[in-house]
């Protein structure tokens, strides 16, 4: 049952991933994204905070692009918590 534990716990923390929204497809060059931490609660799947309201985010602008960051430390911290709290890391990409 440890072992059983320990391989569930290692399996949290080396998860890394990325998964990209386009909202706007656009040909303009990309641009540099702002990142932003976010708290997710049981297993990533509802946000406790979430201000990535496009006013906020590019102002006079829009968003061309959410990008979901999983890192290890990212995975660490779900793991520990046993996926009772998971942070993310968002990318965000404004377009005119």
């Amino acid at each position: 049952m440890k072992n059983f534990i320990l391989l569930i716990l290692l399996l949290f923390t080396l998860s890394c991933a990325n998964h990209q929204y386009v909202l706007v497809k656009s040909d303009k060059p990309r641009e540099e994204e702002s990142f932003k931490v976010r708290v997710f609660i049981i297993f990533g799947l509802i946000p406790v905070y979430n201000n990535l309201d496009p006013e906020n985010v590019c102002p006079n602008r829009k968003i061309r692009m959410l990008n979901m960051h999983d890192s290890a430390l990212n995975g660490l911290v779900c793991g520990i918590t046993f996926a009772i709290i998971c942070p993310h890391s968002v990318g965000v990409e404004c377009v005119d």
